[in-house]
């Protein structure tokens, strides 16, 4: 049910350091959380949010200078959760300013001013996007500077750039244009709901989802901490630490080296999206998309991972070792041979490639909570010198339906044209998953 109003908050919105200015001016119900104004921006501006922002704003009484975005303890600074902060709270007449970045990587700088707060009018949709001059920039062109030099390739045929930047964008681009008239608001409620990002679960959510109750209740019924030789405590603790630091960059990639197109082509090919709008049924189908996006699809023949570690490299060792295990890594469908919680390992049999040789898969949640040998899972190995691990995206499959199962993939597989053998594999397997799959929760 939608929250009632009597007022709407009217901001201008500037993209900082452009030249002619790039600007936006909405009015949004007094209710909203700061997360409701980040999705009314994304959609007045054009932006396509797949990646990661901010407000600053000074508190109004204490005058503190406040960070509101999506919380991650990496970042080193505290910020506040943007879903349980109402823009009323900050926002007045006399504390009118706060600055709003868009993408850590390209640095989109926006100025918001709250110019006027209005009774609401009657028979009138909030939000709504009332005036604006020119286009959004391209996602992922490289900030101001690189759109500078993104305009002055496209308008130029004899820009050494020109055809790849007109390939790039796909159709065609004019700086000057804007139409408010056009501009469609998502529901930022759905957008949170589909985004992936992990907002506190009520005793409600859990009853709607049996699976994590099961996955829960295993972990808790196997105490099996007194059982680990110190052998297999200090592998868990270096699973742990690499398990954390390998989430954190999988932002990082994901926030600095996944360009548009390739989010794009790769929803297609899993049937994500209809145009230019993204549809999840849950939140696993938003990791499923990332995992395929980062590893599997190329664009100009490198996946984002590559093009992030020519780039940025690691920031240590451990990056280093990360980054090179996952582009050495790879799918494969497999037979759980055996379960040994006390290892905390699952040993597996390889049944799409030509080898002999098991796999010893050290993963702390499917080692706890399996507990049936009869089982296969479709998932990507994640190869260290110590041990193996998976990307976090697997498909679960009963043993009965192996013969069946290869027998589809090998037919799929040669009548898929869609790209190379490891774009074909994950999307054929993701195919199969919904249609044979059994439930499970991605670790």
């Amino acid at each position: 049910m939608k929250k009632k109003f009597e007022k709407v908050y009217q901001f201008k919105i500037t993209l900082q350091e452009s030249s002619p200015p790039i600007w936006r001016r909405i009015q949004v119900p007094e209710t909203y959380t700061f997360w409701d104004l980040h999705v009314a921006i994304q959609d007045a501006f054009g932006w396509t949010d797949y990646h990661l922002h901010e407000f600053e704003i000074q508190q109004p009484i204490s005058k503190e200078k406040i960070r509101i975005g999506i919380p991650d303890e990496d970042f080193g600074r505290e910020i506040l959760p943007d879903w349980k902060q109402k823009i009323s709270d900050y926002f007045t007449l006399d504390n009118k300013k706060s600055k709003y970045t868009y993408d850590f990587g390209d640095d989109w700088l926006h100025r918001l001013l709250l110019e006027k707060i209005l009774p609401r009018k009657v028979n009138t949709n909030y939000p709504k996007c009332i005036e604006g001059k020119r286009a959004c920039p391209p996602e992922d062109c490289g900030g101001i500077c690189g759109y500078e030099e993104f305009l002055y390739a496209i308008k130029n045929p004899k820009h050494e750039q020109h055809r790849e930047m007109k390939e790039w964008i796909g159709r065609d681009f004019n700086p000057e244009y804007f139409n408010p008239s056009e501009i469609v608001f998502d529901n930022p409620k759905t957008r949170l709901k589909t985004s992936g990002i992990s907002t506190n679960i009520s005793t409600k959510d859990f009853n709607e989802f049996p699976d994590l109750n099961n996955f829960i209740a295993s972990i808790l019924a196997n105490p099996l901490e007194d059982n680990k030789s110190d052998k297999v405590k200090k592998l868990e603790k270096k699973y742990r630490k690499y398990r954390k630091i390998g989430m954190n960059l999988n932002h990082k990639i994901r926030d600095k080296s996944l360009d548009r197109i390739t989010l794009k082509k790769s929803a297609k090919l899993l049937v994500f999206s209809k145009g230019d709008k993204f549809f999840f049924n849950s939140e696993d189908e938003t990791s499923v998309l990332m995992d395929f996006a980062l590893n599997d699809y190329r664009f100009i023949n490198k996946n984002s991972i590559e093009k992030y570690q020519e780039k940025f490299g690691g920031i240590d060792q451990i990056e280093k070792n990360i980054l090179d295990a996952l582009i050495n890594s790879y799918t494969s469908l497999f037979k759980i041979v055996s379960v040994k919680p006390w290892e905390i390992t699952v040993e597996l049999k390889d049944l799409l490639n030509d080898t002999e040789d098991t796999i010893k898969l050290t993963e702390i949640a499917f080692s706890s909570s399996l507990h049936k040998k009869d089982l296969l899972i479709f998932t990507r190995i994640i190869s260290f010198k110590d041990f193996n691990m998976t990307s976090g995206v697997s498909f679960i499959f009963p043993a009965d339906k192996t013969n069946f199962l290869i027998r589809q993939y090998n037919k799929k597989i040669r009548s898929n044209t869609l790209g190379n053998e490891a774009v074909k594999r994950f999307i054929i397997f993701y195919e199969l998953n919904k249609k044979y799959g059994l439930d499970v929760m991605y670790i």
